[in-house]
This record gives structure tokens, C-alpha cells and sequence, in this order.
């Protein structure tokens, strides 16, 4: 059977023969003084629709036969939120040695969103001041602070595991880890592997990306009435340069083996 190909201009044109009451040049117009910008098609297009990019928007118009689903939108930016945008100010703003990683979450969100990582209540403050520990067994007494919590892709809290697994000296000024981080950290996925089974290559993915946009969004940016990024010399930038450069593992699950991170 011979499959017909059509170009992305024959698709317009009859877009705008058959589906569209308004022509070319008219959503043209529409579509540059909406966005404020020039526009250009994109490709390739679609059998219902006409479809037009701006510097950072895209606007689409459709046929009748075929209108979008305004719940499937509302859902789509209730679980996707502003992860996009967000990553793309950290890929804009951050010192050049984290945007090997920074890149690594953008380019593997779909894993995240994947129907394969459960979503679930996220502790949107999980450090170590709301990890409640009877002193006398070493047993969870309980979690507070749940004030931040919100239902997102499991993994997305798991920047809290870090704390428990080192601190940050405060006389050298950069975060280390306790000498049993690595048994600990094992000690953790071992048990969480118990409970769940074991896991498909997509959910590893899905789980570590979204554990590392969490430590990403929890200490790379700052709130001080609005949200920004951290100037190179603070704090949460020396925390992060420990929980991330300094482990071998985002390197090597993000980047490669061989990867290297510039330390500009």
C-alpha cells in the first residue's frame, strides 16, 4: 500500500481551503500582534490545524472538526506546572558547571511525567528540622511541616534525603557528607526496592530526574518576595556544588562515566 506524503505548505493550504473561515495572511496578523513578535510557520504541520511560533510562544489555530480538549490542557499545566520555564531560568542563570545537568532534566522531563512514576503527597520542606527521630531507638517519630506539601511524581522530595546524609560545614563553607553516606544511601534503596519491587530502566530515569530537579528547585532558588536564582557566591550554591558535583553519581547517571562538568 503507498502512504502519501504531504508537505507542510500543502497541509496550510488546505487548512485554509476546507477548515478555515479566516485566511492565511489574517491569522497571520492575529498571531503577531498577540504574541508581539514576528512569527514564523512551524513544521511540520498538522491535517486540522495551522500552527505559528513567536520567540517564546506558540499559537495554534484549528478546525472546527477537530477543537482541543480544554480539560486535557488544564490537567496537562496542573502536572507539568512551571517545571519547563523553571529549568529553563536555572539553564539561563546558573555558573556553566551545572548546566550539564540542568540540560539532563530538561531533555528527560517525559520521564518524570511518565504513567509509570506514581504521583503522590510530596513534603514540600523535608529537611531535617521537621524529621522527628526518638533519640533512644533511632526510630521516625513522625514528619511535621506540611504546610508546602502538594501532589507531584514521586522522587520530586527525595532532595530531602540528602540532609540526613551530610551537613553543611559552616567553618569550611561547603557542604560534606557523613562517612557512611554511601552504606546509608544503599541501606535506603535496598528497602525502598523491598516495598516496591524492582523497577523498569524508564522509572530509574523518571525517579532520578525528578530527584535531581528537586534538589535543583530547592536550593537553587531563592525566595525574597519573588523567586530568583542564587548569586554564585551564596550559601545554597556552595550546598548544591556538594550534593551535586561533589557526588560522582549525578555525573555518572547524568552525564556519563566519562563526562566531565566545567568548574568556570
Amino acid at each position: 500500500m503507498s502512504v502519501v506524503r504531504h508537505t507542510s505548505q500543502e497541509r496550510i493550504s488546505t487548512f485554509f481551503s476546507r477548515y478555515c473561515s479566516l485566511s492565511q495572511e489574517e491569522c497571520n496578523k492575529f498571531a503577531q500582534s498577540y504574541l508581539g513578535c514576528d512569527i514564523r510557520q512551524a513544521s511540520p504541520q498538522g491535517a486540522f490545524s495551522y500552527t505559528v511560533r513567536g520567540d517564546d510562544f506558540v499559537i495554534q489555530f484549528r478546525a472546527e472538526r477537530s477543537p482541543l480538549d480544554l480539560d486535557i490542557i488544564k490537567h496537562a499545566h496542573q502536572m507539568h506546572g512551571d517545571w519547563v520555564p523553571e529549568l529553563q531560568t536555572l539553564a539561563e542563570s546558573l555558573p556553566p558547571r551545572f548546566q550539564p545537568l540542568v540540560s539532563y532534566c530538561k531533555d528527560n522531563l517525559q520521564f518524570v511525567f511518565d504513567s509509570a512514576i506514581p504521583w503522590c503527597l510530596n513534603h514540600g520542606d523535608l529537611c531535617d528540622t521537621n524529621i522527628i527521630i526518638d533519640p533512644l531507638t533511632g526510630k521516625l517519630s513522625g514528619v511535621i511541616g506540611w504546610a508546602e506539601g502538594s501532589i507531584l511524581p514521586f522522587g520530586c522530595a527525595l532532595w530531602g534525603l540528602e540532609t540526613v546524609l551530610g551537613r553543611f560545614d559552616f567553618e569550611k563553607g561547603e557542604w560534606v557528607y557523613d562517612e557512611q553516606r554511601e552504606d546509608l544511601d544503599d541501606l535506603f534503596w535496598e528497602t525502598f526496592r523491598s516495598h516496591v519491587g524492582s523497577l523498569n530502566p524508564a522509572q530509574e530515569r523518571g525517579i532520578t530526574v525528578a530527584r535531581l530537579t528537586g534538589l535543583f528547585f530547592r536550593h537553587a532558588f531563592k525566595f525574597n518576595g519573588l523567586y530568583a536564582v542564587p548569586k554564585d557566591d551564596s550559601w545554597d550554591l556552595r550546598l548544591l556544588d556538594g550534593q551535586l558535583l561533589g557526588d560522582r553519581q549525578w555525573l555518572t547517571a547524568c552525564v556519563g562515566s566519562s563526562g566531565s562538568v566545567s568548574q568556570e
